[in-house]
């Protein structure tokens, strides 16, 4: 009867007795990593550490950017709406505003989109019996967008 052992993967275990310590004896780890391992370790955790490094503001960069973006789209949107309702009261309907200030209350689904903001119609009769509409619009909590003007000039 034939006996045969297979080596296990790992580190392998050694019985023999540990002479260093009296009275303790037992298994002994045998070092299996060599040196050059240690060395490539710590230089992955240096790449990582410079990545990291060069990763965080660009990051914000980006973050900055989207929120650049947002406000342009903004923008875009209050400005077209605008356009639109500056036709619509020029064609006609700034007669049911009275003059100086108003509030005007406009029913768009693009509109709607934008964040809250404050939608001021200002008529001012000019000479010549011409009458002067203004148009503004300002988001109250989102910055970065600014104040969008509108302006036409009719007769009455």
């Amino acid at each position: 009867m034939v006996i045969t052992m297979k080596k296990l993967p790992g580190p392998q275990l050694s019985l023999t007795a540990d002479i260093g310590r009296v009275g303790q004896a037992g298994p002994v780890r045998q070092k299996t990593r060599p040196v050059k391992q240690h060395f490539a370790l710590m230089e992955l955790i240096v790449a990582i550490g410079i990545i990291s490094i060069a990763l965080f503001p660009l990051a914000y960069g980006l973050r900055q950017e989207g929120r650049n973006m947002k406000a342009l789209y903004y923008r875009a949107v209050a400005e077209q709406v605008l356009d639109g309702q500056r036709e619509i009261l020029a064609a006609g309907a700034w007669r049911k505003y009275s003059g100086g200030q108003n509030k005007l209350i406009i029913a768009s689904k693009a509109f709607e989109n934008l964040p809250a903001g404050d939608l001021k119609l200002e008529v001012s009769e000019l000479d010549g019996g011409k009458v002067r509409l203004v148009l503004s619009w300002k988001a109250i909590d989102f910055k970065g967008i600014g104040e969008i003007r509108k302006e036409a000039t009719v007769t009455k």
